[in-house]
């Protein structure tokens, strides 16, 4: 990682080790991502061949810059640039150097730092990206290309037999969901599982169609049998898009892969691109250039094959409303511009916290109307929100207009809520014996992922919990993760325990008087079932949250063990805060409902009823 290059460095004072990633604040970290954000949004209006980007690269009439946008955002590239040039200022300017050297660092560090080693008068020591490097990196690119080409032909040449062409009207709802993922979609702790369960209980079988999108696996394989279980009864069928779809439907991909270096040389002829591939002062155009040939060789083919595939599923299913939890990624887009160009409408579920960061959602007005006698962004006709506060997000930041889009309450917090209700005195007390918490402790739980970013934080977190008295912090480790970095920072103390996987997530906030987070969507929910919630390391995702004050908050390691104190503090202020909390959750529509499953089935069969197909 570039935050991560290693250098040593000669000052006035000595000789000495620095990582370049100390040099960025929290602050700074955001800025770089709006910035980035800012630097992909700029680029459809780049020229490339005479004509703006967005109006260059299309297919069948059909802008392909939403895809464009998806890759150079996930990719993050452009953000790590931008990180690297603010961090490489700051170390310059802070440190004075008379000499650095790169101990150890990416490309994209060498060659900031190299840069900034020059604009600033040190002597620089290390190996610069050669031609060679960028050659071959290239060269990588064209043949991962080609490899994704392969495996798109004989992922279609392996399915057998195909599903029948419907007559148009006899499906009323097809749902688009990730292969991979469609089973798991029952779990108890799944955002669109209850939607999906109350669709398969109120549509007949012959009238509801399961289409799997991506590949087949996860990174986190599940049992067959607990699936099962799961879905007992109600398992509806679901085949891949490959089935759908003959050979044919390579043919776009196929054309635009073979294509690709014209493509990349467009691109890398723009002056418009390498003007912007100078960002801060800094020349960057090597790795601009990567992501450019990226975008032609690798997201072009991929984006026209989906929307071919997705062309011939739907083609044959003729739905009278097309379903999706995807809609702001890849998939979802391409489904949209299918499906209105055949008529169908779309309707998108909410899957997740939207944050004001995520791209996906944030778009102009400019991008939202047609332009170069095309449609604009592929919208769904009806996005289904978990709240007036995610609804408010996309109207002021996504020019969404609101009648696009309808509230149905959150699923997720529904069952979670539900669940809440079932718990005793007796479950409650059972839970604490699992979790080694005395039966008179306040507990602190934290639920967050582990970054090394936010070690400070949390390891001011654990100081705090281990000088006060009668409070315990257990700690909720992510599914991905072990508990090996935070028992290093618990140091053995007794007041600190990690949560036994089997504990779940509504049995640990039963028992819990504060949940402390980095960016976790528990504080969300945990503030919904009367529990308040304290983010640390910001600003971040949850940040609006706190400015709203329904959130404490902590962006100094030295200010955790004060907040701690007071969001614990059993006094009028924290009852002042609850009524804050709940006045504020009642205000956005945040509350659980407990019929958030039920009003979005009936949303999308009030949608398929209005088509008149």
């Amino acid at each position: 990682m570039t935050d991560d290059a290693l250098l040593r460095i000669e000052t006035a004072e000595g000789s000495r080790q620095v990582r370049l990633g100390d040099y960025l604040s929290l602050a700074e970290i955001e800025q770089a991502d709006r910035d980035a954000i800012a630097w992909i949004k700029r680029v459809r209006v780049a020229e490339v061949a005479g004509r703006p980007l967005r109006e260059q690269l299309t297919y069948r009439g059909e802008s392909l810059w939403w895809f464009v946008e998806i890759y150079l955002h996930r990719m993050r590239v452009i953000e790590t640039l931008h990180r690297a040039v603010t961090a490489t200022e700051n170390l310059f300017r802070t440190e004075r150097p008379r000499s650095v050297t790169l101990v150890e660092g990416d490309p994209i560090a060498r060659s900031v730092i190299e840069q900034g080693a020059r604009r600033h008068g040190a002597a620089w020591h290390g190996a610069s990206c050669g031609a060679w490097f960028h050659a071959r990196r290239f060269g990588y690119t064209l043949a991962k290309g080609a490899l994704l080409l392969v495996q798109a032909l004989v992922s279609h040449v392996r399915i057998g037999c195909r599903p029948p062409v419907r007559p148009a009207g006899t499906v009323a709802v097809a749902a688009f969901v990730h292969t991979a993922f469609w089973r798991s979609t029952a779990d108890r702790e799944a955002y669109v599982g209850p939607v999906l369960r109350e669709l398969v209980a109120c549509v007949p079988p012959e009238r509801l169609v399961f289409v799997g999108l991506g590949p087949r696996t996860v990174f986190r394989a599940r049992t067959m049998a607990s699936q099962l279980r799961n879905w007992k009864g109600t398992i509806p069928d679901v085949q891949s898009i490959e089935a759908y779809a003959g050979l044919g439907a390579t043919r776009g991909a196929l054309r635009y892969g073979a294509s690709s270096v014209r493509v990349c040389r467009q691109l890398w002829q723009s002056a418009d691109l390498r003007r912007a591939a100078v960002i801060g002062g800094y020349r960057l155009w090597p790795f601009i250039r990567h992501e450019l040939a990226g975008v032609a060789c690798l997201q072009l083919p991929w984006s026209v094959r989906v929307m071919d595939e997705i062309a011939a599923a739907l083609d044959r299913v003729q739905p009278r409303v097309a379903l999706t939890y995807a809609e702001a990624g890849g998939w979802g887009r391409a489904l949209v511009v299918e499906a209105r160009r055949r008529g169908i409408p779309v309707c998108g579920i909410q899957h997740g916290f939207i944050h004001r960061h995520w791209m996906n959602y944030l778009h102009e007005p400019d991008e939202m109307a047609p332009a170069f006698g095309m449609p604009g962004f592929p919208r769904p006709d009806l996005t289904l929100l978990f709240d007036r506060f995610a609804m408010e997000h996309l109207v002021t930041r996504g020019a969404f207009p609101s009648s696009s889009l309808d509230i149905m309450g959150n699923p997720r917090l529904d069952e979670l809520a539900a669940a809440a209700r079932e718990q005793t005195d007796q479950t409650r007390l059972a839970t604490r014996e699992h979790l080694g918490v005395d039966s008179r402790a306040r507990v602190v739980l934290l639920a967050t992922k582990y970054r090394e970013r936010a070690h400070a934080a949390l390891l001011a977190l654990f100081e705090a919990v281990r000088s006060m008295p009668g409070v315990h912090l257990v700690v909720r480790c992510h599914p991905a993760e072990t508990p090996d970095p935070y028992l290093a920072l618990a140091r053995g103390a007794p007041t600190i325990s990690v949560a036994p996987s089997h504990v779940d997530l509504v049995s640990s906030l039963a028992v819990s008087d504060l949940v402390v987070t980095v960016n976790s969507t528990v504080a969300l929910e945990a503030m919904a079932l009367g529990i308040p919630a304290l983010a640390l390391n910001l600003p971040n995702y949850l940040s609006p949250l706190v400015e709203a004050g329904v959130m404490y908050g902590a962006e100094a390691t030295g200010q955790v063990e004060a907040v701690l104190q007071v969001a614990l503090a059993d006094d009028a202020s924290r009852v002042e805060f609850r009524a804050r909390q709940q006045a504020f959750m009642a205000k956005y529509d945040m509350l659980p409902s407990g019929t958030a499953a039920n009003r979005a089935v009936r949303a999308i069969l009030t949608l398929a009823d209005s088509t008149g197909r």
